[in-house]
């Protein structure tokens, strides 16, 4: 397989999908932790906060890199910016979460959302059986799982 290049330019309302999506999956995951229901969705004042963080988040970010280069190929991913390369080895990930506008891929410190709408058809069908061939291939140590969400139920696969 060839490595899957696309570039990305993140928007506010994309970013702030991201992050709510993902921070609903976390509450979701601290509540169960400590023995309670998780709610379908965060608090009206916490999301609120969330966006606001998020915000100055993102223009800290986009200032800093305003457009990525990504390259994922079966031994890893790597993303080039204004401010230099990061490359993450697929063992590295810690689970890649497919929510309402992209992928998300975390790792140990951090992630990296890659936008669906930045992908041609082949690279969306591409990029879907590459994590389902990493997620397969590392099950035993739980390194890469998918973990399907939206803002409103947060769900595993």
């Amino acid at each position: 397989m060839n490595a899957i290049r696309f570039s990305v330019s993140y928007s506010l309302n994309e970013y702030l999908s991201f992050v709510q999506d993902h921070a609903a999956v976390v509450l979701a995951k601290e509540a169960v932790a400590k023995g309670k229901v998780p709610k379908t969705k965060p608090s009206a004042l916490t999301r609120g906060m969330i966006a606001m963080f998020a915000s100055i988040m993102f223009l800290i970010k986009k200032h800093r890199m305003p457009v990525c280069e990504f390259e994922i190929s079966e031994q890893e991913i790597r993303r080039r910016t204004a401010d230099g390369e990061l490359v993450v080895a697929w063992a590295e990930v810690l689970a890649v979460h497919k929510y309402s506008r992209g992928y998300l891929v975390e790792k140990k410190s951090g992630a990296m959302p890659l936008p669906y709408r930045s992908l041609s058809a082949e690279q969306a069908s591409e990029l879907a059986l590459l994590i389902q061939r990493h997620e397969g291939a590392q099950r035993a140590p739980a390194r890469v799982k998918v973990v399907v969400a939206s803002f409103t139920q947060p769900t595993a696969v």
